[in-house]
C-alpha cells in the first residue's frame, strides 16, 4: 500500500474538474494537509494509462479501470490507505412513482455486481 501523503508528492495523471475522483482525491487530501502535484491534466481513463505507461506520471484509478485496459501488466497497482479512498456509490429513484417490479431487480442486480466488483481485487 501507499499512503495518500506519499502520493501527494507523486506527479499525476489526473482528469480535470469537476470529475468525481479528481474532487475526491483533492477533498481528502486537504483533509490531512497535503495537495496534489499535478503533472498532466487530462479527462479519458485509457489517455490517463497511455500517458502512465509513458512514464508521464503516476494515476489514481480503480483497479477495475486498470485490469480492464489494454495491456494491464504495464502497471503496477498499489492501494491507496491513511486514509484509503473510497467513494460512495448511491442510487436514486423517484419518489413520486413506485418501482417496478423489473426496477427492482435491476437494482438488486446492480447492487449485487457493483458490490463484487469492488470487493474484489
Amino acid at each position: 500500500p501507499i499512503t495518500l501523503k506519499e502520493v501527494a508528492s507523486l506527479p499525476l495523471v489526473i482528469p480535470t474538474r469537476p470529475n468525481a475522483i479528481r474532487m475526491h482525491v483533492e477533498s481528502e487530501m486537504a483533509s490531512i494537509g497535503c495537495r496534489p502535484q499535478i503533472a498532466l491534466e487530462i479527462d479519458g481513463v485509457s489517455a490517463i494509462l497511455d500517458l502512465v505507461a509513458d512514464g508521464a506520471g503516476c494515476a489514481i484509478l480503480s483497479r477495475n479501470a486498470v485490469m480492464r485496459s489494454v495491456r494491464p501488466s504495464a502497471f503496477t497497482v498499489r492501494p491507496v490507505s491513511a486514509p484509503a479512498l473510497t467513494i460512495q456509490l448511491t442510487t436514486a429513484v423517484s419518489s413520486l412513482r413506485p418501482t417496478t417490479l423489473t426496477q427492482q431487480a435491476t437494482l438488486a442486480l446492480i447492487t449485487e455486481v457493483s458490490q463484487a466488483w469492488l470487493t474484489t481485487g
